[in-house]
């Protein structure tokens, strides 16, 4: 009784057998090894041979003197119970690999020989087996796969490093693309590639322009090529292995059809439905996880999604493939990449990013130089990749991907996608800026203001409000403090400054809409604005000084002057004016004409 949990070729070896399984109309069954034997003796290949063509040994076969030409004709098999297979000869042969001792002349023959060389001249003799088919040429191993060229001495075969071929499986999902939207490009059709049929709950082929292919989305895509097709193709043309493609597509879906109410989400569910059907069947029969995963989709979401959207969607879907029984933790996954149409919408960098440095089990396979109508003709659809593009992708362009590094896309061109040298316009994906010398001192890692549509430019600059600005040498706007700029060296702003402009040098701004340029204010009014140099008022006044023009010395109260200060209620001050007896003292004192001046008893005049 067989041991359960026990892998076949774990079981004990034996040198002969009672019974077989096998297949009968459909259905597995068992055959005793007796009825194997007698129904391979009424082969129609092998009628023509007398009992006395099955050898227990070689030996054995060499010894005979029973099997003559006049027994037996040339083309005619002779069996040997280790497993070997040898052809007859022509009697005027001269390259025979081994000669009975009644005469007949032998090659080696079928799928076990002694040297690689013997296989070599079998091939040449024209012999061939179906595809996938194990030969064993003195230990080396070969799998038959027609069309084959990778071994110039042995056309229709490759080599094989594999033990025990099980089938691979193959998961493909998504929108128009991942469907296949357009026909031509290769169609092998090889039988080592089968289909999943959602309409019938069966496996079908790999020919594109019959069913399953030949429905329509979800169960097909109306026969055009597809990306998993020709990855399939290139499996089975590598491994010679069985390779399954469980397929579940619909043109037009946003990526909410997936993720939208999580594993109950309608495609999701669908290709979860179809893949867990697909493991029940006997053609995948011990078969509990599949080995990789194809997904092509974001078209559909490029003008409704932005980046953190689609990057936290691209995160929930794989967690949701990683949760599934049938999804290792490092089963990969392949993004197909989009258009060049397509790399303008946010999507796509979020796309790119995931793969690159959110999970790199996710492995971005990018899509330039492939084909849409728009890029072969100048017209037309340029979403859509052309039949032959999308089999360049699916056999090439998956096989040669890798998980790599790629930097997110931060500066875009006016609606044509990153942005290139020769473009006058960049548009950027961030809002804020800090310069190398005003990132945060003393940080492990870079860091600096967060505030939002900001710019903290030059040396310690510290744009901390949001919509401020902040150039030059030691320029701060406080973290409440927004809607502003500052420029200079060490201008600065306050909690309550807001809707601000002050350039220059050691200048305070604390209040609402005020303005300063020059050097030493402090501007503290609302609507309040400072001109010059060290101007004489430095706290709020009960009537707001909405201007003063400095003409002070020094930051010292002492040496704080204003030419001209004009506050809210109207009054303006001139407290400085020269001082002159009359019109002429003035003259003389270098007063041009149209100056203002006061005598010593308080009278304005002006110079004549």
């Amino acid at each position: 009784m067989a041991v359960n949990g026990v892998k076949t070729t774990d079981l004990v070896t034996v040198p002969s057998t009672d019974a077989l399984l096998g297949n009968h109309q459909g259905s597995t069954v068992q055959i005793s090894a007796a009825n194997v034997a007698a129904q391979i003796r009424s082969d129609p290949a092998f009628s023509k041979l007398p009992s006395g063509a099955f050898f227990n040994t070689y030996a054995q076969m060499v010894a005979d003197v029973s099997l003559n030409y006049s027994s037996v004709q040339v083309g005619d098999h002779i069996f040997i119970d280790s497993g070997m297979l040898f052809t007859i000869a022509d009697a005027s042969a001269t390259d025979q690999h081994a000669t009975t001792q009644g005469g007949l002349k032998v090659y080696e023959s079928g799928v076990k020989f002694t040297t690689r060389s013997r296989f070599e001249e079998a091939v040449t003799r024209g012999e061939s087996q179906p595809d996938g088919i194990i030969v064993d040429a003195g230990g080396e191993m070969y799998v038959s796969q027609a069309g084959d060229t990778s071994l110039v001495s042995l056309p229709g075969y490759r080599q094989w490093t594999g033990g025990i071929q099980t089938p691979y499986v193959i998961v493909i999902t998504g929108q128009s693309n991942a469907a296949g939207a357009r026909n031509g490009g290769p169609n092998p059709a090889s039988p080592l590639v089968k289909t999943w049929d959602g309409s019938t709950a069966a496996w079908g082929g790999s020919d594109y322009t019959t069913a399953p292919w030949s429905l329509s989305n979800p169960d097909g895509n109306s026969g055009n090529n597809n990306y998993a097709l020709a990855r399939a193709h290139r499996i089975a043309d590598d491994t010679g292995r069985q390779v399954y493609v469980i397929f579940d597509a619909m043109g037009g879906t946003s990526i909410t059809e997936w993720v939208g109410s999580g594993t109950a989400s309608t495609r999701y569910a669908a290709i979860k439905t179809k893949v867990e059907a697909a493991l029940t069947t006997t053609e995948l029969s011990g078969v509990t996880e599949v080995d990789e995963i194809i997904w092509a989709q974001g078209e559909e979401d490029a003008l409704t999604t932005d980046f953190t959207a689609h990057l936290a969607n691209l995160t929930t879907l794989f967690k949701q493939f990683r949760g599934e029984a049938w999804c290792a933790d490092e089963t990969p996954a392949y993004l197909m990449g989009p258009s060049g149409l397509h790399t303008r919408y946010q999507w796509t960098n979020a796309f790119r990013f995931f793969a690159s440095k959110v999970d790199n089990r996710e492995i971005y396979v990018p899509s330039g130089g492939l084909d849409t109508d728009f890029t072969s003709t100048g017209a037309g659809d340029n979403t859509h990749f052309l039949g032959a593009s999308l089999w360049q992708a699916g056999y090439y362009r998956i096989a040669d991907a890798a998980p790599v590094e790629i930097p997110p896309e931060l500066h875009y061109g006016r609606g044509n996608g990153p942005a290139l040298p020769s473009d006058t316009t960049v548009l950027t994906t961030y809002s804020s800026m800090v310069s190398y010398d005003s990132w945060t001192v003393g940080s492990a890692a870079p860091n600096g203001p967060a505030a939002t549509g900001s710019i903290s430019w030059g040396y310690q600059c510290v744009a901390d409000g949001n919509y401020s600005y902040a150039f030059g040498y030691q320029c701060v706007t406080d973290n409440t403090s927004n809607y502003g700029l500052v420029a200079g060296r060490a201008v600065t702003t306050g909690a309550a400054c807001d809707y601000f402009l002050a350039g220059g040098y050691q200048i305070n701004m604390d209040a609402k809409y005020t303005f300063g340029a020059g050097r030493g204010h402090s501007v503290v009014d609302p609507g309040g604005a400072a001109l010059g140099v060290y101007s004489e008022y430095t706290s709020a006044e009960i009537d707001n000084v909405i201007l003063q023009v400095g003409i002070g010395t020094t930051a010292s109260a002492s040496n704080r002057k204003n030419g001209l200060t004009v506050r809210k209620s109207g009054s303006v001050e001139m407290k400085n004016l020269s001082v002159y007896a009359d019109n002429a003292a003035a003259v003389a004192g270098g007063m041009g004409a149209g100056t203002i001046y006061r005598t010593a008893t308080g009278e304005l005049r002006i110079v004549v």
